[in-house]
């Protein structure tokens, strides 16, 4: 009961630093407290939630060469949290029909009436990064309006796993009426795939879906030609180093979010490219500094080629749709890093973990 109460209460909290730490990204919060609360509570931790620090093991390669040892320490601290929490959401959410549908209600429940007043600019939303904003464009308990839709996302592929269809409906829509394109777009094209997947299996779905991205990406190159030839000027001309890594030089008129995202991209290509032996080993974690938008260039970044192949591997290993969920959220969000995504995230992968497990016994 009490490790359930926890749980909830770690999504019910707006992300506020209690201290800062000099040299990182990010200081001790609320949310941090509550996890070591769930280690003691419980007495003990599961061999299966520690198997990220031999991935972080490695990641050390990658802060040398950055040089950022604070930044690395903490960012590494956060992924074994996620972990670590991740598997709580695993045994005692996901698991129990009971105690999902609670908790559904309560996270969708608080999110609504917090987005409400924060639609009628009652309330303001709280973005660590940014502070207290007073905006239509709600995000509940969260940074973002991003954040926000990604973690409903999450939380509808966790209802088609369980079938639990009754609140299916209710939840997909409230990131679609939350003015988050991409979090509605996730949800619209997640949910066909997941249902081609079903119907070809995994044998003919691989060759199918490269088919169908192959000709998206032909369809999108030559719609958006122009902003492509652009964005490879910039990775050409650009010259970044860690500390000038997000500064834009791409204008785009009409695509103001989209030019910001695709100028921090080439800037990040840019980097790779001047530093190769970072391409293949990373960079190291959290020297992206704060939100890149987009979670597998920011993987590559700061894991390295080798490393992310792994990881994703991994995913694809447990299954397949896990690794369609983990794509989706991570192309134009940072979900990988997220306090409020990474979580489920590792709570899904611990359930598709344990469901081959079985099936192979």
């Amino acid at each position: 009961m009490l490790v359930r109460f926890f749980i909830t209460i770690y999504f019910l909290i707006p992300k506020i630093d209690l201290f800062y730490l000099p040299g990182s990204l990010t200081g001790i919060r609320v949310q941090d407290i509550i996890v070591l609360l769930l280690v003691l509570t419980r007495g003990s931790l599961p061999k299966i939630v520690l198997k990220p620090i031999l991935i972080l093991g490695l990641c050390i390669f990658g802060n040398v060469i950055s040089n950022l040892p604070v930044q690395f320490i903490m960012g590494s601290f956060r992924i074994l949290e996620y972990s670590i929490l991740g598997f709580y959401i695993f045994e005692y959410i996901i698991r129990r029909e009971k105690t999902l549908k609670q908790f559904m209600l309560i996270i969708i429940t608080f999110n609504l009436i917090i987005s409400v007043l924060q639609f009628q600019k009652i309330i303001p939303n709280f973005d660590p990064g940014r502070g207290l904003l007073l905006s239509s464009q709600f995000s509940g308990f969260y940074g973002t309006p991003a954040e926000l839709s990604y973690m409903f996302v999450c939380l509808i592929y966790i209802l088609i796993l369980t079938q639990r269809s009754k609140l299916l409906k209710f939840n997909a829509m409230f990131p679609i009426f939350n003015g988050v394109l991409l979090g509605g777009m996730v949800i619209l094209i997640l949910g066909p795939l997941l249902a081609v997947l079903k119907k070809l299996g995994k044998k003919i779905f691989v060759p199918f879906a490269f088919v169908v991205t192959t000709c998206l990406l032909v369809y999108i190159s030559v719609i958006f030609g122009k902003i492509f030839n652009d964005f490879v000027d910039v990775v050409v001309a650009a010259q970044p180093t860690l500390s000038e890594i997000k500064l834009s030089p791409l204008s785009l008129d009409g695509y103001a979010s989209l030019a910001q995202r695709l100028g921090k991209w080439a800037n990040s290509i840019a980097y790779l490219i001047d530093h190769p032996m970072s391409a293949l080993i990373g960079v190291g974690i959290y020297s992206q500094g704060g939100a890149l938008d987009g979670g597998l260039l920011r993987l590559i970044f700061e894991f390295g080629i080798l490393l992310s192949a792994y990881i994703l591997y991994c995913i694809w290993k447990a299954d397949i749709r896990f690794l369609l969920l983990f794509v989706c959220v991570n192309l134009m969000f940072d979900a990988y890093m997220s306090s409020v995504v990474a979580p489920l995230l590792f709570g899904i992968y611990f359930y598709h973990l344990t469901n081959r497990k079985l099936q192979c016994q």
